[in-house]
């Protein structure tokens, strides 16, 4: 028989928190109007989860995408300040598909993020596959991750492609 740290069982909570990065990889599909519109309620959802999460007292994993450090820094600042100690992930730089790109764009990307980051003092433990697309494994374990988010599916062909 197994001894538990939590004899009643644990859930994890991961939000990916892109806004609209997602969406700009096809910036002809959306007007700016409405991409504006999309990033504000983005940051409003943001907002109401971590006062959910402050008022039940629960942690989630953030995992973030790098260009918010640079463009979005009120709400880093909001999650970063929450009382309820948060772990901060890597969503990558730019929500790149890291399923359909070359190892240098992965690795590029990747460390791009960690800078990004690292002007806030995290030093990321977690990633988080942008589209859940696991690929390049041994790039997160050089620098110094130690826990992802992906298809369990993709995890196989991940661990014999990087």
């Amino acid at each position: 028989m197994v001894d538990l740290e939590y004899p009643y069982g644990t859930v994890i909570i991961t939000i990916d928190t892109e806004l609209t990065s997602g969406l700009i990889r096809s910036p002809n599909l959306f007007s700016k109007e409405y991409l504006n519109l999309i990033q504000k309620e983005g940051e409003n959802i943001i907002r109401s989860v971590l006062s959910l999460f402050e008022i039940y007292s629960v942690p989630a994993t953030w995992g973030i995408v790098g260009r918010l450090f640079l463009e979005k820094e009120d709400i880093i600042k909001e999650i970063i300040r929450s009382p309820i100690r948060h772990d901060i992930g890597c969503h990558s730089f730019s929500h790149v598909n890291f399923k359909y790109c070359g190892r240098e764009i992965a690795y590029n990307d990747i460390k791009k993020s960690i800078i990004a980051m690292k002007r806030y003092n995290i030093i990321p433990k977690s990633f988080i596959f942008p589209y859940s697309s696991v690929n390049y494994l041994n790039i997160l374990a050089e620098n110094g991750f130690i826990t992802f988010r992906g298809k369990a599916s993709a995890l196989k062909r991940a661990l014999f492609t990087s």
